[in-house]
């Protein structure tokens, strides 16, 4: 049995780290 609230806390998680490689990203490419 599958815990939903636990599921959208880790794509949650997942989510706002890819963001946040995302920017690191970009302020490395100036």
């Amino acid at each position: 049995h599958h815990h939903p609230m636990l599921i959208a806390q880790w794509q949650e998680a997942v989510t706002r780290r890819d963001m946040a490689q995302v920017f690191e990203f970009e302020e490395f490419k100036k």
